[in-house]
């Protein structure tokens, strides 16, 4: 945690850096704001090892970008990673080798209507009972997770979700 969440005192002698490619790849400072650098000068780089959590960062779009830009680096390709960030993606690949899953329910929210929940819910409720768990579809795999006993709940997990993803799974 101390090397994580350096002090304000660690901070100061860190500089904000951009990744350059060209001839040579390397990370040049961009100034004196806060990053993970500890010298203001450019520096080669041979590979990247991708530390981050959640969108942008362990869905795919980074390794993507780093394979655009023929940066080496570790980890899932993009494909990979977007599959195993996607809960319902990732359902689909696993059910196909044959191991078994939770029966689920996506809803999109181009379909949800907050104002007139019901049609969304009875559809939902056809296929699945209480208690459900209520999960953004692209996210970390317990952020904004919520569990349902009741139409009631099912209605505030739903809402809850549709401020993180655009889509939404129900198991």
């Amino acid at each position: 945690r101390k090397s994580y969440l350096p002090g304000q005192q660690s901070k100061q002698r860190l500089h904000r850096v951009s990744l350059v490619t060209g001839s040579q790849l390397e990370l040049q400072p961009l100034g004196r704001r806060w990053a993970f650098w500890q010298r203001a000068t450019h520096q080669p780089v041979d590979v990247i090892f991708p530390c981050l959590h959640g969108s942008f960062g362990e869905d795919g779009c980074l390794q993507g970008m780093l394979e655009l830009l023929g940066v080496p680096y570790v980890g899932s390709s993009p494909l990979a990673a977007g599959i195993s960030m996607n809960k319902q993606a990732t359902k689909t690949f696993v059910a196909a080798l044959g191991i078994p899953v939770l029966p689920g329910v996506i809803v999109h929210r181009r379909h949800w209507d907050p104002m007139n929940p019901d049609p969304t819910l009875d559809d939902v409720l056809e296929q699945l009972s209480f208690p459900c768990i209520i999960k953004p579809c692209n996210l970390g795999s317990s952020f904004g997770v919520s569990s349902a006993h009741s139409k009631e709940e099912l209605l505030i997990g739903l809402a809850a979700a549709f401020v993180l993803d655009h889509e939404v799974l129900i198991e």
